[in-house]
């Protein structure tokens, strides 16, 4: 029997691709699946790599945890779901099934922290062979106000009759993991989440102080968050970084203009974390100050493109992408690594 994957691309064609080699997970094992017939759960090594002409789209995880750490996996409660199935398990080419779901409950179900089973408002969950693995995904609306697919978990059950904890959750650990395995081959998991706070600008441009965010009373500046930078709102596009920072993703919305690009600049280090950058405006965004990589990330520096000064990986991998053009004008240091993904 010839082993192999298929994927249907953004055009609806559907690409069939060899592997070199496939595993199968069954009772918590991975065994040989080379002439075993019944595949669940399988992971693949591609005989050929995924081309651009596939046109295979690459969506984030979704992360909605408060920090990069936390495991209160409750802040999943009541998320809307679209849940894609194989579809019949009598004609490998059929239309996939998807339906609708609400999460009930979020919760680990033994010591392994990798391991968080997503509970359905649904009675029952009808799971067919091959469904397993198959991605649990959440519309969100981006922080440029776009509709946009995002992952939250994968497909998985022990009793296709009738168990209704029915995904395994994208959890920081299980994160982590999947991102120490892309980046052996240049790739780094895409992480998205919600922006906690916007950039204002206008009492103060430190990018530590409340103010900068138009926090007032006795909140913080933001830390270990998403950020919103819009260059249309913000009464000052110059940040100041004289004090160590640490921010989980930047966001730069859309201005319709290629001239409102922030500046970060100062004598301390601003550490980004898992969600990265993404660049939704045509306009430059400029660090020259020194950053460093709190995680491996994936940047779409976007038509505006990036320039940055100092990189110290800090053993992380840094994956840049986005139509704009990337510029590093210092030094890229460190045990980790660099990859353009069609970038230039």
């Amino acid at each position: 029997r010839t082993l192999g994957v298929r994927i249907r691309g953004l055009d609806g064609v559907v690409v069939s691709q060899s592997t070199s080699a496939v595993f199968s997970l069954q009772r918590g094992l991975f065994l040989d699946n080379r002439g075993y017939t019944g595949y669940d759960v399988a992971v693949g090594i591609l005989a050929a790599p995924i081309t651009a002409s596939d046109s295979v789209a690459r969506y984030a995880v979704y992360d909605r945890f408060s920090t990069s750490t936390s495991t209160a996996y409750s802040v999943y409660n009541g998320l809307s779901l679209l849940v894609v199935g194989r579809g019949s398990t009598t004609n490998a080419n059929s239309s996939p099934r998807v339906g609708t779901a609400t999460v009930d409950l979020a919760a680990a179900f033994n010591s392994d922290s990798r391991q968080v089973a997503i509970r359905t408002t649904r009675s029952n969950v009808a799971f067919v062979e091959g469904d397993s693995a198959g991605p649990t995904m959440h519309g969100w609306t981006n922080p440029n106000g776009q509709a946009e697919l995002t992952l939250v978990a994968v497909n998985s059950a022990t009793d296709f009759a009738s168990y209704n904890y029915m995904s395994m959750l994208a959890t920081p650990a299980a994160m982590a993991t999947a991102t120490d395995l892309m980046a052996l081959d240049g790739y780094a998991l895409r992480v998205a989440g919600d922006p906690t706070a916007t950039w204002v600008g206008n009492t103060s441009t430190d990018i530590t102080d409340r103010r900068s965010w138009g926090i007032s009373g006795s909140g913080t500046a933001p830390s270990d968050a998403y950020v919103l930078f819009s260059g249309t709102t913000a009464s000052s596009r110059s940040v100041s970084v004289d004090s160590a920072t640490n921010l989980r993703g930047l966001y730069f919305k859309s201005t319709g203009s290629g001239t409102l690009g922030f500046t970060f600049s100062g004598a301390s280090t601003l550490t980004l974390g898992r969600g990265g950058l993404t660049n939704y405006d045509a306009s430059r965004q400029t660090f020259s100050g020194n950053l460093t990589l709190g995680d491996t990330q994936y940047w779409d520096v976007g038509a505006g493109g990036v320039t940055a000064a100092n990189i110290t990986t800090n053993g992380w991998l840094l994956e840049i992408a986005g139509s704009g053009t990337s510029r590093i004008t210092g030094a890229v240091s460190g045990a980790g690594g660099l990859a353009l993904s069609g970038h230039r």
